[in-house]
Formats: C-alpha cells, structure tokens, sequence
C-alpha cells in the first residue's frame, strides 16, 4: 500500500511537470522553434549527468555478473520487439507500419524511464537502468532508425557509440571503477544538474505535446499500438522475470522501461523520412497519457 501511494504521487507530480510544458508553450512563452532546444539540452547535458552520477556507487557488494543478466535480458527482449514489430502490422499502410513498428522497439525510457527509475528505487534503480538500456540504445541506433531510413554501418556504429548517453556511460563506469571522488563543489554541480532531468524531462514531453493534433487522436491503430507498448510487451516482460525468479528491484527497473510510451523520437524521424508524423504525435500523445495509469498497476505486479 505504501508503495502503491508513492506511485500514485509520482505520477500525480509528474502530471504537473507536463502540464507546466504545455502552459509553456500554449502560452508562447516557449516558442516552437525554441523547443527543440530544449530537448537538446535535455539529451546532451541533464540525461547524461543523471547516467554519469548513478555510477557513484561503492563497489563492495555489487555483482557484476549478477548486473551483466540485465544487459542480456535487454538484448533478449529487445529481439523479440523487433520481430513482434516484423509480423503483427503488415496489414497497415507503409507510413503508418514504421511508426508502429518504431514504436514497439523504442519506448520513452531515456525521457520518462530513468527519472522514474530513480524516484522509485533510488540509486541502485538508476544504476540497474544503465546497463538494461544498453540494448536499447543500440537497437535505436541500428534496426529502429533504418524503418525511416538507411545508412551505412559505419555511420551507425559512430551514432550509437558515442552518443552522449553511451559516453557518460562509458565515463560512469570508468569512475565506479575506479572509484574516483571529485572536490566537493564538482560533485555538488554533478548531482545538482542530474537533478534536473525528471521535470525537465516532463516539461520538454509537455512541450511536445502541447503540438499534437488532439482532433480524432483515437483510432484503431493508435489503441493497437499502445497496447502492445504498455501492456502486452511489459506484461510478456513481467511473467518471465517472475518465472526466473529475479530480483524485485531489477525486476521493477526492467518492467519500467519497457512500459515507457513510445518513444518521441517517432515523431521527428517521420516527419524527416516519410512516414505519418501526424499519426506518430498522436500514439505519442495517447501513450503517454494512458501510461501515466497502466506503469502504477504493472509495478504493483511486480
């Protein structure tokens, strides 16, 4: 009950962070042409403090073979996302098909998921969530975005592996390593700017929906779509872990990011490479709001 309250609270106060960003930008007080801005600022600076920090963690006691089944499992599923978007939407026009599809790899896990992440488990559930999104980021980079287009390996090896999540990774685990301490003033200006993410994360999501056409935003598709982002893959997710008995907080940070609403990224890439971008705002708007319900009751099954 206690943690049901806290999940209740959580998503309540992450209402009101979205809310603030579509004030924002109805208002004007944010313009559309500065918004995309801020979700730069967002995914080169506050995302990356926030991975880079959660490796400030003490090395006693912490399995690295144990942490390792994460990435595996991410990669498992991630797999199996990809083929379930290969064979359940073939019947769908082709602009409408890649949205769907890229929406069934690619949640909203570095937006919504590693803020939540970190409110509902704390450190260690940060620290979980950088190894699992390994998998993640590298499908994003490689089978996700060739749905809008293609390019050569050489160009998407370079996409993904220094992307500034991927660095501040590869800087976080060099620092839990070897356990580097920084003066007090720079670990300050660290945790304080990691600290940001959560509502700039909401804000920038307000933001971005706040643009979204409202008007016949339900359809079959876009109901079709958001069940298998919200229900059937983290439910699929949740029965096996329960069936290998892992552990409840690895448990609870995997189903998390697999629960996240489709990522917001389909929106822009449709609207560059030829797909629905109209439709694409619409599964992100419906996702995102029915998620705000269905991430609570997943995590009770936890």
């Amino acid at each position: 009950m206690e943690q049901l309250s806290l999940l209740i609270q959580l998503q309540l106060t992450l209402v009101v962070y979205l809310l603030v960003g579509v004030v924002l930008r109805k208002r004007e007080v944010i313009s559309k042409e500065a918004a995309p801005y801020f979700t730069n600022f967002l995914l080169t600076v506050c995302l990356p403090f926030m991975i880079f920090n959660s490796f400030n963690i003490s090395l006693d006691g912490v399995n690295l073979l144990f942490v390792s089944s994460l990435v595996l499992i991410g990669f498992a599923f991630m797999f199996m996302s990809w083929g379930i978007s290969k064979l359940i939407y073939r019947h769908v026009p082709i602009g409408r098909r890649r949205v769907m599809q890229y929406g069934t790899i690619v949640s909203n896990a570095g937006f919504m998921g590693l803020p939540m992440a970190y409110h509902v488990f704390g450190a260690l559930g940060l620290f979980y969530s950088s190894f699992f999104l390994i998998p993640l980021r590298i499908f994003v980079w490689s089978a996700a975005i060739s749905l809008f287009f293609e390019s050569d390996l050489r160009t998407k090896a370079k996409n993904m592996l220094f992307h500034p999540a991927m660095v501040a990774a590869y800087l976080g685990g060099a620092r839990m390593l070897l356990q580097i301490q920084f003066p007090a003033p720079i670990e300050t200006a660290i945790v304080t700017i990691a600290s940001c993410t959560t509502p700039m994360a909401m804000i920038v999501i307000g933001m971005i929906l706040a643009d979204a056409p409202i008007k016949n935003a339900i359809n079959r598709d876009v109901l079709y779509v958001s069940f298998v982002r919200l229900i059937a893959l983290p439910g699929t997710l949740l029965f096996v872990l329960r069936l290998l008995d892992i552990d409840p907080v690895m448990s609870g940070v995997m189903v998390i990011h697999i629960a996240m609403p489709i990522g917001m990224t389909s929106a822009a890439l449709a609207q560059k490479y030829g797909g629905d971008h109209v439709f694409a705002l619409r599964c992100v708007l419906v996702s995102t709001v029915l998620s705000l319900g269905t991430i609570p009751l997943l995590l009770m099954l936890v």
